[in-house]
């Protein structure tokens, strides 16, 4: 559904343009969807918005309200607005588009009711709270949801290619064109705030501890967006793993996907060479918040994993060419 300009319908052009003001006052400055579409509707309805500085305050409120941040080749917060509505507001999958936006804007008031306001800097640790586990008035970080529908290729991307290219949202539909899932074609989503409150710094952490890289450090100067953590978590994916890495994340974090039947064990170390194969096998739930926050390096929060269902898995292990018919198709089979 596109959002487009059109003529002031006849039952309305008779009505008092007052009215329409007191419509438009009435929606919510954090219903972004709502305003760019009543906004399009006639070139009167635009004027509600005033001349272009006050649009620009505008617009700029009403993103940050519903979590959404500009990414470095963003020109304006108007542009945001109007691009991310076009192109993902009107979104079919059940976690992105206008739920999105609605769910984001819901943690934002929530963030905003314990003193932070999405106009501030990223929250960070103070002397005066350095205690934030056991501080009831210390805003716990509450990851983005989006993250627990994402699932990344079985292959990573070629060399050169974006690393969203390398992600895509996880559909309960069995033949969606792979186009309109991979992430980079959905900006709501890679432009909302990877938690609420925003940070600029965090720790994302595999369960357990023996494996080597256990820990990785996301750092940025402005907020961590959800195309922050996803690009972060692709460039690690292909990273060669060791033996003993490999047991402790069988022991640990993915102990949902450890091979339990010998017959199946040598097929499974053939993936098992990378975290990549990992996160092939198993469903990624997204991040967990887990009470921790160093002062230097942000919240820490926890990878969940699960299992795929059993007939998935199996079609994945014991299908050879299946990932060769896939990748040359229009489609992909996908999972919810």
């Amino acid at each position: 559904m596109s959002v487009t300009t059109r003529p002031l319908a006849s039952f309305s052009a008779k009505l008092p343009l007052e009215l329409f003001m007191i419509v438009k006052e009435s929606i919510p400055t954090s219903d972004l969807r709502t305003h760019v579409c009543f906004y399009n509707t006639c070139r009167k309805f635009a004027s509600f918005y005033g001349d272009a500085a006050e649009q620009a305050e505008f617009w700029r409120r009403s993103c940050l309200l519903c979590g959404l941040t500009m990414l470095g080749h963003d020109t304006s917060y108007k542009d945001l607005a109007f691009d991310c509505i076009v192109k993902d507001g009107f979104c079919p999958h059940p976690q992105c588009g206008g739920n999105l936006l609605e769910w984001n804007a819901e943690q934002v008031e929530k963030a905003m009711e314990l003193g932070w306001d999405p106009e501030n800097e990223p929250w960070q640790e103070t002397e005066d709270n350095d205690d934030p586990e056991f501080d009831p008035s210390f805003p716990t970080p509450v990851p983005n949801r989006i993250f627990a529908h994402i699932a990344f290729r079985k292959t990573g991307p070629l060399l050169g290619c974006p690393r969203l290219e390398d992600a895509f949202l996880r559909s309960e539909k069995f033949h969606v064109p792979m186009e309109k899932l991979l992430l980079r074609n959905h900006p709501i989503a890679v432009r909302s705030l990877a938690t609420f409150p925003a940070v600029n710094k965090m720790v994302l952490k595999y369960p357990g501890s023996s494996f080597s890289g256990s820990f990785g450090y996301v750092s940025f100067p402005t907020p961590v967006l959800v195309l922050g953590v996803i690009s972060f978590i692709s460039a690690e994916l292909d990273e060669e793993l060791r033996t003993l890495d490999l047991l402790a994340l069988l022991e640990e974090s993915f102990v949902p996907v450890k091979p339990t039947e010998p017959v199946h064990f040598s097929e499974r170390l053939a993936m098992f060479s990378s975290l990549r194969g990992l996160w092939a096998v198993s469903r990624w739930d997204g991040l967990e918040y887990d009470g921790t926050w160093d002062p230097e390096n942000g919240p820490g929060l926890v990878h969940g994993f699960s299992a795929l269902p059993d007939e998935i898995l199996t079609r994945e292990l014991h299908d050879e060419d299946i990932h060769d018919r896939i990748e040359g198709s229009d489609h992909l089979l996908l999972f919810s």
